[in-house]
């Protein structure tokens, strides 16, 4: 076979591959390589795929605190552990806050605080999200008395969350001795500490008051 031959064979078997290949996708609309396969039998040049997007994974409920049921009695501490000097000077007389529709839950004792002088109270944890504090206090004298209590964010020492103060006329009703208050706190998941300063007062009760559902979660 001559050399001219030969080339004009090559020539024509290039021309054939370029039509199969390249001139034939394109003229019925593929993009050119489609139709070859690549080395593992997948789609080579040009082929488009479809990336595969995973489910975000499920969340699992918080759930609702619950205690024991038990009243945890809080006890006091040097209030030097928290860099305060109790007086009877400067003490915050707070504002007071007018009264609100009582809630529909049950209400029992989370945690007791019983004293009777000037002291601060060691951390005690409240973990649930709503809390009532009801306390009273007995005075030697109703026309002398005072009773002041702050409540104090454990995490921020610079937060005062409530500062309630009871001066004599808060304990006088007709002349008769009156004590008792309830506040209620929308806050909770978080420590706390109190600082009770008394003046005239033979002796003091708070309690920290939570919804019964929290002890009983089944029976709410």
């Amino acid at each position: 076979m001559e050399k001219e031959d030969v080339i004009s064979l090559v020539a024509g078997i290039a021309i054939v591959i370029i039509v199969a290949f390249v001139v034939k996708p394109m003229v019925q609309g593929e993009t050119p390589g489609q139709a070859i396969p690549s080395a593992e039998g997948q789609a080579g040049v040009g082929a488009v795929l479809t990336p595969t997007i995973p489910a975000p994974p499920l969340q699992t409920p918080t759930p609702v605190p619950t205690w024991d049921g038990k009243t945890k009695e809080v006890g006091f501490v040097d209030p030097a552990s928290y860099n305060i000097n109790l007086s009877n000077d400067g003490i915050g007389r707070g504002v007071k806050i007018p009264p609100v529709i009582p809630t529909k839950y049950h209400m029992v004792a989370y945690a007791r605080i019983q004293g009777k002088g000037s002291g601060t109270t060691e951390i005690i944890r409240i973990p649930f999200p709503y809390w009532e504090l009801w306390y009273d206090a007995d005075p030697y004298s109703t026309d002398f008395c005072f009773f002041n209590v702050q409540v104090m964010d454990a995490d921020d020492p610079n937060r005062f969350v409530r500062i309630l103060s009871h001066p004599y006329t808060d304990f006088k009703s007709n002349d008769d001795k009156k004590s008792g208050w309830t506040e209620q706190f929308y806050e909770g998941n978080g420590d706390y500490w109190f600082v009770i300063n008394t003046q005239m007062i033979r002796s003091y009760d708070l309690r920290v008051m939570v919804p019964e559902q929290y002890a009983h979660p089944e029976n709410s």
